[in-house]
């Protein structure tokens, strides 16, 4: 690889430069984590890293699509959309089930009950109902939102108990209150709580790496200069072929 550098300078180090540049300044983020590091230990913590950024963009297109359907369906402000990421995020980790499979769940009953507060309340009822019959939350809510809007005949299937209610949902309520939290695998838990810590260390170098992969991938950039010099490689009329030819 040092070889193919030398070569590259030779006749256009500009995008290797830029891309050197780049990868400096996410070797000083990872640096200042803790000095030290062998450089195993450091290209271990710079994959983390990357893992921790994918993450991290997951999490906020995911978020952005519930957001997107809080302010289309319920009308919430932005004071609202930011307390329902706490709300999600606190959730989450009671539970012991990712944010990621929580976000669509609420997105459905926002559409239903057009209200940031309603979704929240059914989401945990739909969270407990699941917990105690074992069914996926997705029919779960499902059928809590077919309820809410006057259908309640899903749900009673799930629970017969329920067939003769005039309030399905807060007798519902009154069965499983608390069973999700109660019953949530402590591993799970802790496992949810440490994927959050990730996604909050992917949001804090997010933008530094997405500056790294605009400058490697823009024209001019490194991607361009490494892909001139594999082409030049095999024209012994070039620089770069000559080069490679005496190599």
């Amino acid at each position: 690889m040092a070889l193919i550098a030398s070569i590259l300078s030779k006749f256009d180090d500009t995008g290797i430069r830029r891309a050197k540049k780049g990868f400096a300044s996410l070797k000083g983020i990872m640096a200042g984590i803790g000095a030290g590091f062998a450089i195993a230990e450091l290209k271990q913590v710079g994959e983390f890293m990357m893992d921790a950024a994918k993450a991290a963009e997951a999490d906020k297109k995911s978020m952005q699509l519930l957001n997107s359907q809080l302010t289309k369906n319920a009308h919430a402000t932005k004071g609202q959309i930011k307390q329902n990421d706490q709300f999600i995020e606190t959730l989450s980790t009671q539970v012991g089930i990712i944010d990621d499979n929580l976000r669509p769940a609420q997105a459905k009953l926002a559409r239903a009950t057009g209200s940031v507060s309603q979704s929240q309340k059914l989401l945990k009822l739909a969270l407990d109902a699941s917990a105690v019959s074992g069914k996926p939350l997705e029919a779960v809510v499902a059928a809590i939102a077919r309820a809410y809007n006057g259908n309640t005949g899903a749900l009673a299937r799930m629970f017969p108990e329920l067939k003769k209610s005039k309030d399905a949902l807060a007798d519902l309520n009154k069965e499983v209150a608390g069973a999700a939290a109660q019953q949530a695998d402590p591993f799970a838990k802790l496992n949810v709580a440490m994927d959050n810590l990730k996604e909050k260390l992917g949001y804090a170098i997010l933008p530094y790496i997405e500056d790294i992969i605009k400058g490697i991938t823009k024209p001019g950039g490194a991607m361009d200069t490494v892909n001139k010099f594999l082409d030049d490689t095999g024209k012994p009329a070039t620089e770069a072929g000559k080069a490679f030819k005496t190599l």
